[in-house]
C-alpha cells in the first residue's frame, strides 16, 4: 500500500510543487471524474454536437417558405386596350407561402393586391376608369412524379441523416468509454510507478542497513576482502534508482492529473483492492449489439439511403402542376375584395413540367461515388465483425493469462522474501558469501516490482475486456463540467 511519507520526502527533494488538495482515487472515481471534469470529454461532446447540423439540414427540406413583396411602378407603355400613351401608376403587394411534404408534394398559397391609377391622353376614347384595384388569391400544387417520385429523395436523405445522427451518438459514447479506459490505464500505471518508487526507497534503506552491518564486520575483522565495496556500490545503484523512479512517477502523475483536470500539486492517494480479484464469470453477449458494430450498421444503412437518393436524382424532373385562382377587379378596393371571395371569377390551370440537367455528368459520378461508399461501408462492417470477435477471444485469454501470472508472481515474491531472509541470517552468522545475499536481495526487490506490475496488468486487462463488451460505461448521456451533452 501507499507510504506517503517516504514518497513525499523523495519527490520534494526533486521538485517543490504548489500545495494542492488531497484526493483519494479509485477506478470508479477516475471514470466518474473523466466523464464529468475532463477537458477531453468536453471535446468529445462538442464534436458530437457538430454532427447535428446534417440532420437539421435534411429536415429543412420540409420548411415553410414565405415571401412578401411590395412595390411602386410608373409606366407609359402602350397596352392591349388600344389607349394612346397612357401613364399608369401601379401599387402592388404580393404574399406567398409554400410548404413541401414528405410525399414530394408542394402546396402554395398566393395573394396579390394591385392598384392601378391611369392618366389617359386627350386623344384616348377609352371608357376605363382612372383607378382600379385587383384582388387575387390562388392555391398551387406541384407533385413530383419521377426525379423525386412522391418524395423518395427527400425521405432517403432524411433517413440517412437520422442514421448518421444515431451513429454519432454511439461513436460519442464509444469515444467516452475509450477515454475512461485510457484514464484507468493511467491510474494503474501511476500506481505501479508509485509502488516501484516505494520499493526503490525500501531497497535503498535496506542496503544502507547492510552497509552498516558490513562496516561493523570489517571493523571486527570478520568481513571478506571487497565485501564493503560491493554493498557500497549496490547502495549507490539504489540511490540512482530512487531518483530515476521519482522522475518517472512524477511524469505519470502529471499525465493523470491533466487528464482528470486536477489542481496542480494535488496529493493523490490510490485506493486499490488488497487482494487480487478472482476471474469474473460473464455471460455471452450478442456481438452485433455492440456499439462499434451498431455504428457500422447505421453507416451502411445511411449509405444505402444516400445511394437511393442519388439514383433517383439522376432521372429527369417531371412534375404535375395544378393552380386555382379567384380574383376581382373594381374601382373600389372593397368591391374588388368581395368579388374575389365570392368565387365568381375563377381561373384553373393544370399541366406537366419537365426539366433535366445535363452536360457535366455530375449525376452519374455522384451515383458511382455513393455506390463505392456503400460498398466500402459494407466491407468495413464485415471486417469489424471479425476483428471484434477475435478481440473478444483474445481479451478473455489475456485476462486469464494475466490473472495466472499475477497469482504466480505473488508466490514468487513470497519465495524471494523467504530466501532473502534466510541468506541475511546466514551472512550475519558468517555462513554465506555477500554476493549471494546481494543477488538474493536484488531478486527480491525485482519480484516486488514485478508483482505490482502484474497486478496492474491484470486490472487493465479486466477493464479492456469490459470496454470491448461495452460494459465499462452505459449508453446514458453524461454531462461534463461545461454542461455539454
Amino acid at each position: 500500500m501507499v507510504k506517503n511519507l517516504f514518497l513525499l520526502l523523495v519527490i520534494t527533494s526533486l521538485v517543490t510543487p504548489a500545495k494542492g488538495a488531497k484526493i483519494s482515487l479509485s477506478q470508479k472515481s477516475v471514470a466518474e471524474r473523466i466523464l464529468q471534469e475532463s477537458i477531453k470529454t468536453e471535446e468529445i461532446n462538442l464534436t458530437a454536437q457538430l454532427a447535428h447540423l446534417a440532420l437539421v439540414q435534411s429536415q429543412s427540406a420540409y420548411d415553410f417558405s414565405a415571401a412578401l413583396e411590395s412595390g411602386y411602378e410608373v409606366s407609359k407603355l402602350e397596352n392591349f386596350t388600344g389607349t394612346a400613351n397612357p401613364k399608369d401608376t401601379t401599387y402592388k403587394t404580393s404574399l406567398t407561402l409554400k410548404k413541401p411534404f414528405f410525399t414530394g408534394t408542394t402546396l402554395g398559397v398566393e395573394y396579390t393586391l394591385t392598384t392601378i391609377n391611369s392618366e389617359f391622353s386627350t386623344l384616348s376614347t377609352t371608357t376605363l376608369p382612372n383607378s382600379q384595384t385587383q384582388n387575387l388569391v390562388g392555391l398551387t400544387l406541384e407533385q413530383s412524379l419521377w426525379k423525386n417520385s412522391f418524395g423518395i429523395v427527400d425521405r432517403a436523405n432524411l433517413r440517412a441523416a437520422e442514421n448518421t445522427e444515431k451513429s454519432t451518438h454511439l461513436t460519442r459514447v464509444t469515444d467516452q468509454q475509450n477515454l475512461v479506459l485510457e484514464g484507468i490505464k493511467l491510474f494503474w500505471k501511476a500506481y505501479v510507478a508509485q509502488e516501484t518508487l516505494q520499493e526503490a526507497i525500501n531497497s535503498r534503506e535496506r542496503y544502507e542497513k547492510l552497509v552498516e552491518t558490513v562496516k561493523k564486520k570489517t571493523n571486527y575483522g570478520y568481513a571478506n576482502p571487497g565485501e564493503l565495496a560491493q554493498v557500497q556500490a549496490e547502495l549507490e545503484t539504489r540511490i540512482q534508482n530512487v531518483k530515476a523512479e521519482s522522475v518517472n512517477y512524477l511524469a505519470v502523475l502529471d499525465q493523470l492529473s491533466t487528464l482528470l483536470n486536477l489542481e496542480k500539486g494535488s496529493e493523490i492517494e490510490f485506493q486499490v483492492p488488497n487482494e487480487i480479484p478472482p476471474l469474473p464469470q460473464l455471460n455471452d453477449i450478442q456481438v452485433n449489439e455492440l456499439r462499434p458494430l451498431k455504428t457500422s450498421q447505421l453507416k451502411v444503412a445511411a449509405s444505402e439511403d444516400y445511394l437511393t437518393a442519388s439514383r433517383s436524382k439522376s432521372y429527369p424532373d417531371v412534375s404535375l402542376i395544378g393552380k386555382l385562382y379567384q380574383g376581382g377587379i373594381d374601382e373600389k378596393a372593397s368591391e374588388s375584395y368581395n368579388e374575389m371571395i365570392s368565387g365568381a371569377h375563377p381561373k384553373y390551370y393544370i399541366g406537366v413540367k419537365l426539366s433535366y440537367s445535363f452536360g457535366s455528368g455530375i449525376q452519374n459520378e455522384d451515383y458511382v461515388n455513393k455506390k463505392i461508399q456503400r460498398d466500402l461501408d459494407q466491407a468495413k462492417a464485415s471486417r469489424l465483425l471479425l476483428e471484434i470477435q477475435d478481440s473478444l477471444e483474445h481479451s478473455k485469454r489475456k485476462v486469464q493469462m494475466t490473472y495466472a501470472v499475477a497469482m504466480s508472481s505473488k508466490k514468487q515474491l513470497e519465495f524471494r522474501d523467504k530466501a532473502a531472509q534466510e541468506l541475511q541470517r546466514a551472512y550475519n552468522q558468517g555462513r554465506s558469501d555477500i554476493s549471494l545475499l546481494i543477488d538474493s536481495l536484488n531478486k527480491f526487490f525485482g519480484a516486488q516490482i514485478q508483482y505490482s506490475k502484474n497486478v496492474g496488468d491484470y486490472q487493465i486487462a479486466l477493464n479492456e475486456w469490459a470496454a470491448l463488451r461495452d460494459e465499462l460505461i452505459t449508453d446514458a448521456p453524461v454531462v461534463n463540467k461545461g454542461g455539454q451533452k
